[in-house]
């Protein structure tokens, strides 16, 4: 297929767009949503918007819905659980009606972010929406994550967005899910109880290190209670030691001065 490289005359443009368009159609796209030529160049958002969502949907989504289940149920479910947040039965079973909808205000998204920073979260975290996703997106970038949405635009999805939230959390879980070989020494939020039991912390590479930590201390207690006992132990038997010792040499003192005596006498009685 050979197409203009340098188009530029609405003729020329339109050939190429039509042969783009043959190719796609040779997919499992559906034809209702493909948009002529004509209505491309012209630029009709609505139509191009139809005709890039079934794109998206006959492209990418396949993988990404094959794995999207798990990855709310197995990966974001439990992250979110560990800052006692949670998303609803409707937003982790298909068909999801309510992913976007408690996504939207930033929240939840903020913290499946920020779980895979090296920081504690900071005070100052705001509250408010825009505030809220723009550190989201803002920590994101760093972490590597595509930037898709301003905070404005992702404050007003609908369902409509809901094939590329999906998608957009596909691509946080596989870039993300390996990136904790070296977790924070600290993520815990101030408001979770330190005395938190290990089964209240999901299974991640992290939380394991915190089960691990949590063991290494509870053992660490325990070898304590033992070296306190053993030193106790130890104490008690030197205690005795000494006391035999003392006891032992005081018999040699008095069996000493008992030979001592009889000796005088019977040096007495010869006399």
């Amino acid at each position: 297929m050979q197409i203009s490289e340098k188009a530029i005359a609405r003729n020329a443009c339109i050939s190429n767009i039509e042969k783009g368009l043959a190719e796609i159609l040779k997919n499992k796209v559906q034809r209702q949503f493909v948009p002529f030529a004509e209505e491309i160049f012209q630029g009709k958002i609505a139509k191009i918007w139809e005709f890039l969502n079934e794109m998206h949907a006959a492209f990418v989504m396949p993988e990404v819905e094959s794995d999207i289940r798990h990855i709310l149920k197995k990966w974001a479910v439990p992250i979110l659980k560990y800052y006692r947040l949670a998303l609803s039965p409707k937003s982790i079973e298909a068909p999801y009606t309510e992913l976007c909808e408690e996504l939207k205000d930033g929240k939840k998204l903020f913290h499946l972010i920020h779980y895979f920073t090296k920081e504690k979260i900071p005070d100052n975290v705001p509250n408010d929406t825009l505030p809220l996703l723009a550190t989201a997106f803002k920590e994101g970038a760093k972490l590597g994550l595509p930037e898709w949405w301003t905070a404005e635009e992702f404050s007003s999805i609908s369902a409509l967005h809901l094939n590329f939230i999906k998608h957009y959390l596909y691509l946080m879980h596989k870039h993300l899910k390996d990136i904790k070989e070296n977790p924070p020494k600290m993520l815990m939020p101030s408001f979770i109880s330190e005395s938190m039991k290990a089964a209240d912390i999901p299974q991640g590479l992290f939380s394991q290190l915190v089960v691990k930590n949590m063991a290494a201390i509870k053992k660490s207690k325990t070898q304590s209670k033992l070296l306190t006992v053993k030193s106790r132990a130890c104490l008690l038997a030197f205690n005795n030691y000494q006391v035999s010792a003392t006891y032992l040499n005081e018999r040699k003192r008095m069996v000493r001065e008992d030979k001592s005596r009889i000796e005088n006498k019977c040096n007495t009685s010869i006399k």
